[in-house]
This record gives structure tokens, C-alpha cells and sequence, in this order.
């Protein structure tokens, strides 16, 4: 009887130690695979989950290229996320969009990487204020 419980503590412990190495691996700083987001990019404004606004940029446009230089200077420091967020400022390309929210937080869900993922970043004020201006203001 000693031993089958000695035997169940070993796989319990087993078991938490996984979940926190799993757990971990989850937290775990990404670096997005940035030459595959590519445009044309459609920008949708949301306002309490409804679309209010939506537009496109053309290819090779300056709010297009803002975008894209953006997304090619933060490729690192982004982290796994399994949470599901409400739209804010939607920016949508070939294979990815960029959900940017009033707190700040910036969404990226990459469908193009040999692993699609969700990742977040919080950003800085300045990148907040770039991102929306390249997107149409307001």
C-alpha cells in the first residue's frame, strides 16, 4: 500500500512538473517570422466589437510601407497567448492580422508560420500613436 502511494506522489509531481515546463514554453518570448506578413492590408475600426470603419491600402502606399516597417522593427519580444480578444483597430494581410487595442496591447495572429499562433506585445505610447496614424488616424 506504501509503495503504490509513493507511486502516485512520483507521477503527481511528474505531472505538475510538466505543466509548469508547458506553461512556460507558452510565456516564452517568440520572434515573428516577419518576411511572411505581407499586405495588401484592409484596416477595420471597431467600436464596442462592431465594425464603425474600414478601409484598404493600396500596395506600396506610405501607410502600407508605416506598417510594414513597423512590423519588420519589432520582430522579437512578443509572447504566446491563448486568450481571445475583442477587435479594436483590425489591421488584416496575407495570412496574419494585428489587433490594436485602446490599452495598448497589440494582437498578432500569424496563420503563415509552419506553427500558427497568437502572440501579444504591449507597446509604448509612440508605437500606439505611430500605428494609428499609419491606419487612418483618430
Amino acid at each position: 500500500m506504501r509503495r503504490r502511494w509513493y507511486i502516485v506522489g512520483i507521477l503527481t509531481a511528474l505531472l505538475i512538473a510538466a505543466g509548469l515546463g508547458i506553461g512556460c514554453l507558452a510565456t516564452a518570448s517568440r520572434a515573428v517570422e516577419i518576411a511572411q506578413l505581407r499586405g495588401p492590408y484592409r484596416v477595420q475600426v471597431y467600436q464596442d466589437g462592431h465594425p464603425v470603419r474600414e478601409s484598404t491600402f493600396a500596395p506600396g502606399s506610405a501607410e502600407e510601407r508605416a506598417i510594414a516597417d513597423w512590423l519588420a522593427a519589432h520582430p522579437d519580444g512578443w509572447q504566446r497567448s491563448l486568450v481571445t480578444y475583442v477587435p479594436g483597430r483590425m489591421v488584416r494581410g496575407d495570412g496574419f492580422s494585428l489587433n490594436l487595442l485602446p490599452n495598448g496591447l497589440c494582437v498578432l495572429n500569424d496563420d503563415l508560420s509552419a506553427h500558427p499562433q497568437q502572440l501579444v506585445r504591449q507597446l509604448p505610447a509612440a508605437d500606439v500613436e505611430a500605428l494609428v496614424a499609419a491606419t487612418g488616424g483618430e
